[in-house]
């Protein structure tokens, strides 16, 4: 059994050669794992360290993440398929550990790990876990065939139970870096085009695989250092991830606010597309919710870009009234006490309906008006507490 690990690298030099230099790092002998870099630009130091490793250097104009990642899957040889993004690095056992798990484990098909929050510079910004209820379960597993009982019984789909299990584990599904299938898993032809989000594909596949094995495999040990930082996507899927406290302290920042819209509004192109792909009988699925979701948090940002896409972007009621019944569902579905059930369903029916207010805020101020974004910032301090 071997791993292939896909490096995969897009305009940035800076923070790949600290990539590479962690996998020259790993405890798990040489022979029994490769690399395949894919990235779209030469570097004299990266460059180096492939060359004297004898991995693979594939240079391609291809942009979307998704793409690269279907250019290292043609390259690779492995049985276990893992990723690291340029930014991101590996603690020195997680190779042995993945290969460990899926030798003794063969039902396995998707391995995730936590991870270690590290800034632009390599240093460490909290080395606690962000969910401790992850982290304090250790080692576990999920059975997507009992999944799919619970599907049958309860008349919902994976792609409803998704956000359940992000409950259970909000990080469950988070970070390329600290994900490793079986090679049956993941597809090419789906990845492709992908321009972000591939952590949530590759854990949806998971769940609807549909081979013999089909174990889950996560672990509170963190063997990934995840890089937050604000050129990149990382800053904004952090605020995303771990809460909207974050947020706060980029509302005045106008650049993290436009690289933040256009992320969101990719987010919701790309789950958009998936969501009408599914069956039909799969009303409530996580990508139609996910899409919509995207587009309302794009309206709330306190930026007048946000005050010119509020009216295109405000979903018609048809489709608002769809995901509140499906969001009464999964608040149904979750273990949470009755009262933090009830809380969390009026929070959320009220934040669908909030854009309707916003688009009535824009229309009635002129355009040179402050007051649309005050009153948007302030809507941001209110769904941080």
């Amino acid at each position: 059994m071997q791993v292939s690990v896909i490096v995969t690298a897009h305009d940035r030099r800076r923070y790949l050669p600290h990539a590479l230099r962690s996998l020259e790092m790993q405890t798990l002998p040489r022979d029994r794992f490769e690399v395949i870099v894919v990235k779209n630009f030469e570097d004299k130091e990266s460059d180096e360290i492939i060359r004297r490793n004898g991995w693979k250097n594939v240079v391609t104009d291809v942009v979307p993440l998704g793409g690269k990642i279907a250019i290292g899957l043609e390259e690779a040889k492995g049985d276990i398929i893992t990723f690291l993004e340029d930014d991101d690095m590996y603690r020195e056992v997680r190779l042995e550990k993945v290969y460990k798990v899926f030798t003794l484990h063969r039902d396995v098909i998707y391995f995730h790990n936590e991870q270690v929050l590290i800034d632009e510079r390599g240093d460490v910004i909290s080395d606690e876990s962000l969910f401790p209820a992850v982290r304090d379960r250790g080692d576990y597993v999920i059975r997507s065939s009992l999944l799919s009982k619970v599907e049958r019984k309860m008349g919902v789909c994976y792609y409803q139970l998704l956000p359940l299990l992000k409950a259970f584990g909000p990080g469950l599904g988070l970070n390329n870096s600290s994900i490793a299938v079986r090679r049956g898993v993941v597809s090419a032809d789906k990845l492709k085009d992908i321009e972000i989000t591939v952590d949530i594909e590759l854990f949806a596949s998971a769940l609807k695989y549909k081979g013999e094995a089909s174990t889950l495999y996560f672990t509170g040990k963190p063997l990934t250092y995840f890089r937050v930082h604000e050129d990149n996507a990382s800053s904004i899927a952090f605020n995303t991830a771990f809460g909207k406290a974050a947020l706060l302290n980029q509302l005045n920042n106008e650049a993290y606010l436009v690289n933040r819209v256009k992320w969101l509004l990719k987010l919701a192109r790309w789950h958009g597309f998936v969501s009408k792909e599914l069956p039909q009988e799969c009303v409530c699925n996580a990508y139609g919710f996910s899409s919509t979701i995207a587009r309302l948090e794009a309206i709330y940002l306190p930026m007048p870009l946000a005050r010119t896409l509020s009216q295109s972007l405000t979903p018609p009621a048809s489709e608002l009234i769809k995901i509140a019944k499906c969001a009464v569902t999964n608040f149904a579905l979750s273990s949470s006490k009755e009262s933090v059930k009830i809380l969390g369903t009026l929070r959320f029916l009220a934040f669908l309906l909030m854009p309707y207010v916003l688009v009535l805020v824009d229309r009635a101020f002129p355009h040179n008006s402050g007051v649309p974004l005050y009153v948007r910032r302030a809507l941001s301090f209110l769904r941080s507490r």
